[in-house]
């Protein structure tokens, strides 16, 4: 009943990183589309205001040069495409910042979470290896007596167990043994507790992060943080 009980509180802890990882990585994923959103219309708003130039200068040339009801329209229009573009580059700038900020703050989550995975990996799995362990060092105890029966030397046991483990270590099994431990979780509360693979997620938000001292210097240099573009 202890063991279970410890069991439950890793899983407990493992939950709620997991969940701390999902909502960061969230909210991440959203300023990532606003950051992306926003420099679609930043070039949008700079294709406008060239365009609104030049077409402003054309229709002032077809006009001999005077202003028209229609240049003013366009120079309005041309005014506000420029307003707006004047607006949103330093709001860009700011939703970087934050993306930068989230980026760091999902990747120390995600390590938390894989560490935490990890820790409930092993909990759970390491009574059905500790079961495996023995079964193997009863027939590995028979293999050793029947090699000493066959007259063979001491070393001839390992020899085998070593071709054995090298066939093994060429093939994936771990299907094998994501069926094997699915087939014991049936009667098995504990078993049942095993997270699965961590979602791929992590380990990209932890590539694109800055490291511990990147974040700090840029945190102390604002500046530094709007040249930072990997995220």
């Amino acid at each position: 009943m202890t063991q279970l009980l410890d069991i439950k509180e890793i899983s407990a802890r493992y939950t709620a990183a997991r969940e701390k990882f999902d909502d960061l990585y969230r909210q991440y994923h959203e300023q990532e589309k606003l950051v992306s959103n926003m420099l679609i219309t930043r070039e949008q708003l700079e294709e406008e205001s060239s365009s609104l130039s030049e077409n402003w200068l054309n229709t002032l040339i077809g006009a001999a040069g005077i202003q028209t009801e229609e240049t003013g329209k366009i120079s309005v229009m041309a005014g506000m495409a420029k307003e707006n573009l004047e607006r949103i580059i330093p709001a860009i700038e700011e939703a970087r910042l934050k993306l930068l900020e989230l980026c760091y703050e999902s990747a120390s989550a995600g390590v938390d979470y894989k560490g935490k995975h990890n820790a409930l990996s092993e909990a759970v799995i390491n009574p059905l290896r500790e079961d495996l362990i023995n079964e193997i060092q009863d027939k590995v105890t028979l293999l050793h007596g029947l090699n000493l029966l066959s007259s063979l030397p001491a070393y001839e046991t390992e020899s085998v167990l070593s071709e054995v483990v090298t066939k093994v270590k060429k093939s994936n099994s771990k299907p094998d043994a994501l069926e094997y431990l699915h087939k014991a979780a049936d009667d098995n509360e504990t078993l049942k507790l095993y997270p699965g693979n961590i979602p791929p997620e992590v380990a990209t938000v932890i590539h694109r992060s800055p490291s511990p001292a990147q974040m700090a210097v840029a945190r102390n240099a604002p500046q530094k943080k709007r040249h930072w573009r990997r995220v």
